[in-house]
């Protein structure tokens, strides 16, 4: 599959002249081979134009322009890209999650503020689709890239044993230390949390982070009641960060502790052998050989 389309020189003619108020973008495919990570980091595309320009970008779950995005940043400013360059916009200090789960469907979009510019367009070369001012064009494809980061431990298929079987009243969680070198952190406050696990039966957690290693004391946050659907032979369950009590900024170079407790159901958590600078937490203490499969949503 072809994971991204800046280097196409086979420009088409299309409705691709954006004005101040107007929107393009592009739908991808998170497909694994493409992109070998969980966070999106940036996005880039090839315009040409005279004008500086400036832009706000939504990221949308699945191929769709409306509802409510996962992620916006507003008042991008890029510089004039003349007879054709690359433009690229970093995505952080804006509101949302970054976070992507492999095999789903995403949506960039970006509406003019100022300026104006001719976004380049190929035929369709991608399992997405170019969004061109009213609509998704399904033979088209911006000349865009989309880069990602592999933060946490989703994916990763060399899974574990330990004592990861989860019921009600048992806890597990993860620690992570904010590096202040990685992509996957960017902003100052935790937006998401992710876990693999398998089962059968829908389950109910409390979440609590804490400051530093541990599972006692006061916690930063706490969120409860959240529930999940049954992750079956496997799959990846995420809690959006919203509506607990606390504090959910972070500072670099601090440790913080993600625990989950039951509150009705099981599950079955999956582990690697430890690849980051934190450790897993299962039942009753933290195990220095092992990680959750796990990512950490920031903003």
């Amino acid at each position: 599959a072809q994971c991204s389309n800046t280097n196409n020189s086979s420009h088409v003619r299309a409705d691709n002249h954006i004005f101040s108020g107007q929107s393009f973008g592009q739908s991808i495919v998170a497909n694994a081979s493409c992109f070998d990570g969980n966070v999106f980091t940036e996005f880039s595309f090839s315009a040409q134009g005279s004008s500086p320009t400036k832009f706000d970008l939504k990221i949308y779950e699945g191929q769709s322009a409306s509802g409510t995005p996962r992620y916006t940043q507003t008042n991008i400013s890029f510089p004039p890209p003349n007879r054709g360059t690359k433009l690229s916009v970093e995505l952080i200090g804006g509101t949302g999650d970054r976070t992507f789960v492999s095999g789903k469907t995403y949506t960039f979009i970006l509406t003019g503020r100022g300026g104006n510019l001719i976004a380049h367009v190929s035929n369709n070369a991608t399992p997405g689709q170019a969004y061109l001012k009213t609509g998704f064009d399904r033979e088209k494809d911006l000349l865009f890239e989309v880069g990602v980061a592999k933060c946490g431990n989703i994916p990763n298929r060399n899974k574990v044993n330990g004592d990861n079987h989860i019921f009600s009243g048992q806890s597990f969680g993860q620690s992570i230390l904010i590096d202040t070198t990685s992509a996957c952190y960017a902003g100052s406050r935790f937006t998401s949390f992710s876990f693999s696990g398998q089962g059968s039966s829908p389950t109910k957690f409390d979440l609590k982070i804490y400051e530093g290693e541990t599972v006692s004391g006061t916690p930063k946050y706490t969120q409860t009641g959240i529930t999940f659907p049954p992750p079956n032979r496997g799959g990846t369950l995420s809690v959006e960060l919203t509506g607990g009590t606390g504090d959910l900024s972070f500072y670099i170079g601090q440790v913080y502790t993600f625990v989950l407790t039951g509150k009705g159901g099981n599950v079955i958590v999956h582990l690697s052998n430890d690849v980051t600078d934190g450790q897993a937490y299962l039942k009753t203490g933290f195990d220095s050989g092992k990680d959750l499969l796990f990512v950490v949503g920031t903003n």
